[in-house]
């Protein structure tokens, strides 16, 4: 399964209209896709459900990374110059140095020029793929969230496409892409648990938020809080983005949980400001760090260039909103699982 033929029998058929529409699939599969469809989600459709499918996202976008990290293997493109990359020649040093076999291992000696070449932690390893991993997940789990049988049908398309744009762009082996549905498949299963004993429900509600030291608010307060500082230092990109949400997060349900109800105007101007607040957020942290002339590549700078925006606009957009009458009310009750 880390053979390059299949990449190479589907650019067979490249052109350029289906590179480009390749291309545009695998944005779907890019942060900057996730944190927009996120804001609309959390803000304009339900914060409840939205906030539940972003913690799925961040955690299963962790997971890969420290996949990725362990196993190091090399993408298609790494290993084969006739593999195009994205739909332009790769470059790379190698040429039919993929495995020999269907069930075969890449050969060592690529293996070790790509983890001497690639540092820890770039994204730039290939197995499992990010991609279908996170595709998985959000199909999978919005699938359970709304209980939409336009999804249910939608999801195994969507995600069999995310592959297949990932094989033909060259960016993943087959291996890679079935080890990212597996993975997001597993997290999607753990979801289902998790609403079984209805956890989720209980999130929402202010007695498990509350800084306490009650077996409850302890296990919430170490996922949002506690886990992501923890790893901060080996993933500050990833944990600065959990400890931010997290933070935020925990800040609303001190006032409560906004009401969702609203006229499309208020969803789209909810959504319009916390796109606003993380941009802006974004570029005034970036213009200080800058000013103060700190080093990006420090491991707390990242986080912090990463809690700061996701922590504003969390809770800020939640608070300007509210004082600006676009939420009607904040719920201090526990909301069920199947409301909203």
């Amino acid at each position: 399964m880390f053979q390059t033929w299949p990449n190479l029998f589907l650019q067979s058929y490249a052109s350029a209209p289906l590179t480009w529409f390749m291309l545009r699939v695998s944005d779907m599969g890019y942060e900057s896709f996730y944190a927009a469809l996120l804001a609309i989600l959390i803000f304009g459709v339900s914060f409840k459900r939205g906030f539940l499918l972003l913690q799925l996202l961040l955690w299963s976008a962790l997971l890969n990374s420290v996949l990725k990290d362990f196993f190091s293997l090399p993408r298609p493109v790494h290993v084969d110059a006739n593999v195009l990359n994205n739909g332009t020649p790769s470059g790379a040093p190698f040429t039919s140095m993929g495995a020999s076999s269907f069930l075969g291992a890449l050969p060592p000696a690529v293996v070790e020029h790509l983890r001497a070449t690639i540092p820890s932690g770039s994204d730039e390893f290939g197995f499992p793929s990010g991609h279908v991993q996170s595709c998985t997940v959000l199909w999978g789990s919005s699938s359970l969230l709304w209980d939409s049988r336009v999804v249910r049908w939608l999801a195994p398309f969507v995600i069999v496409l995310m592959a297949l744009s990932r094989l033909y762009l060259g960016r993943h082996f087959l291996a890679d892409v079935l080890g990212g549905a597996a993975l997001g498949g597993a997290v999607v299963l753990a979801f289902v648990f998790v609403q079984r004993a209805a956890w989720d429900a209980r999130l929402f509600t202010r007695a498990w938020t509350e800084f306490r030291a009650a077996l409850p608010n302890v296990a919430v307060w170490i996922l949002l809080i506690g886990a992501p500082l923890a790893i901060m230092p080996f993933y500050p990109g990833r944990a600065g983005a959990m400890l931010g949400t997290g933070a935020g997060f925990l800040m609303v349900m001190g006032g409560g949980l906004p009401d969702d109800a609203g006229t499309w105007a208020q969803r789209a101007a909810r959504v319009a400001c916390a796109l606003l607040f993380h941009i802006a957020t974004a570029g005034l942290v970036g213009m200080a760090s800058g000013a103060a002339r700190l080093n990006h590549g420090d491991w707390w700078v990242v986080a912090v260039a990463s809690s700061v925006p996701s922590f504003v606009m969390m809770w800020g957009t939640v608070a300007a909103c509210t004082r600006a009458g676009l939420y009607r009310a904040r719920i201090t009750e526990a909301v069920p699982s199947g409301a909203q």
